[in-house]
């Protein structure tokens, strides 16, 4: 009988927690802080390039703190938070997760066929990296949402 009431009261926690993960949203101010982060990341991306600094681990920094801003406005509250936008959102994420899945098999493969029609060198076959997994996936889900939002 005990046994049943402490599994009874695991099951109740893990669904409390489960709640809570799916409606956690950051407050509205976060998504303004996430599009002028992500501005001042391409600009220093753009006057790296200009400046002709080639640091890897600068650009490593650079290429996590816009997955952090991309995070940021993904995770943001809108403005008017009601049912229907929580469903979009649960649409965008679920449509973004589809294509980064997608695009992570069939990328690689493309990016090899192409490279070893065009190179006359022996062509190994490479994986995505993080960043560009994410990348897709975030800026897919952002814009899924804002082109749903628009539509309805």
């Amino acid at each position: 009988m005990n046994l049943i009431n402490h599994q009874t009261d695991i099951c109740e926690f893990e669904r409390k927690n489960l709640k809570w993960m799916l409606k956690f949203r950051l407050p509205h101010v976060f998504q303004k802080i996430g599009i002028a982060f992500l501005v001042l990341i391409l600009l220093s991306f753009i006057y790296l390039k200009f400046a002709d600094f080639e640091s890897a681990s600068i650009k490593d920094i650079l290429r996590k703190l816009i997955i952090v801003a991309l995070l940021f406005i993904s995770l943001a509250k809108d403005k008017f938070e009601d049912e229907l936008v929580i469903v979009l959102r649960a649409q965008s994420y679920t449509l973004s997760s589809i294509i980064g899945v997608c695009y992570a098999l069939i990328a690689p493969a493309i990016i090899y066929g192409i490279t070893s029609l065009i190179s006359a060198e022996e062509v190994t076959f490479a994986d995505l990296s993080i960043f560009e997994v994410l990348w897709i996936f975030l800026t897919m889900q952002l814009f899924f949402f804002y082109a749903l939002k628009k539509s309805r």
